[in-house]
């Protein structure tokens, strides 16, 4: 089986598993917005960013503190 990102999360909800919302961000201060919102929703530090592109070598990479998640999404955007 070969699930995309989205439908594996749809899968994961039909069954009633936690699954946290995603953002599409475009600008490192979307993506400091949405980094806040999920850290107030979810009372966690910690995020993921991943890039999606239409071509191999995407970027991800994973941030526990504000600074470093800009850093991040910077490298990504």
């Amino acid at each position: 089986m070969n699930l995309l990102e989205y439908q594996a999360k749809e899968l994961l909800k039909k069954y009633n598993v936690p699954v946290q919302e995603g953002f599409a961000c475009k600008t490192v201060h979307e993506a400091e917005e949405a980094y806040r919102q999920i850290k107030n929703e979810s009372g966690s530090s910690f995020a993921v960013i991943n890039a999606h592109i239409h071509a191999g070598g995407r970027g991800k990479g994973t941030a526990k503190k504000s600074l470093a998640f800009q850093f991040i999404a910077a490298a990504c955007l």
